[in-house]
C-alpha cells in the first residue's frame, strides 16, 4: 500500500490525468504489489510520453 501511495504521489506531481490516477488508485487495492508497481510505471511512462508538457495542476 505504501508503494502504491508513493507511486500515485509521483503521478500527481508529473501532471498525469485524473483518470490515470484513479486507475493507479484502483490497482493499489486490487492488484498484488509487484504487478501494481509495474502497471504504475507503465502508466507514468505512457503519460509522460503522450503529454510531456502537461501542467502539474490539471484538476
Amino acid at each position: 500500500m505504501t508503494r502504491g501511495r508513493a507511486c500515485m504521489a509521483n503521478g500527481e506531481t508529473s501532471g498525469i490525468s485524473r483518470k490515470t490516477r484513479d486507475c493507479l488508485h484502483w490497482d493499489t487495492f486490487h492488484s498484488p504489489a509487484a504487478v501494481m508497481i509495474k502497471i504504475c510505471v507503465a502508466e507514468l511512462r505512457h503519460a509522460n510520453r503522450a503529454a510531456p508538457t502537461l501542467p502539474a495542476a490539471r484538476d
